[in-house]
């Protein structure tokens, strides 16, 4: 089964050199045990762009696609057998 991870932060987070190495070393033992499919960061939401489809029309709007106090910052796709995919990923 495939999971997506939806990783979200504050505003006042900001990664640090070791927490990069974490992810670093997290992404390579997921991709060498074929548990992680594809991942990526996600630009800012500053940066962001909604696409939404109304009645046939497409509307755009400037910004993430809803206001919330923690904002999505990158995803993750995961294929594992069981829901219990946290300890399938850390064995």
């Amino acid at each position: 089964m495939q999971y997506l991870l939806i990783i979200c932060h504050d505003r006042f987070f900001t990664p640090t050199e070791s927490l990069i190495k974490e992810i670093g070393a997290w992404i390579k033992k997921m991709e060498g045990r074929g548990i992680r499919v594809y991942g990526n960061p996600l630009r800012p939401p500053g940066d962001a762009t909604t696409v939404r489809v109304r009645e046939g029309n497409v509307v755009l709007a400037n910004g993430p696609f809803a206001k919330s106090k923690e904002k999505m910052c990158a995803y993750e796709l995961i294929e594992c057998s069981s829901l219990d995919f946290h300890a399938a990923a850390n064995d």
